[in-house]
């Protein structure tokens, strides 16, 4: 167990650097949608997090 825990430490340092994310109030699977072809297109967070929250609004049907 000790040996799993310090290579579970090692490994979070070696991948530990600033992420630059947020939590979107939004459906799943639209959202997610909504978002990748934002950021694809080259949005940056602001726009990619408005383009997944907004899709809320989407209908249905």
């Amino acid at each position: 167990m000790r040996q799993s825990f310090s290579w579970t430490v090692a490994q979070h340092a070696e991948l530990s650097h600033e992420v630059n994310a947020v939590i979107a109030d939004a459906p799943i699977v639209e959202g997610s949608i909504c978002a990748v072809v934002e950021a694809a297109g080259g949005g940056d967070l602001d726009s990619v997090l408005k383009s997944a929250e907004e899709s809320r609004e989407a209908s249905k049907l």
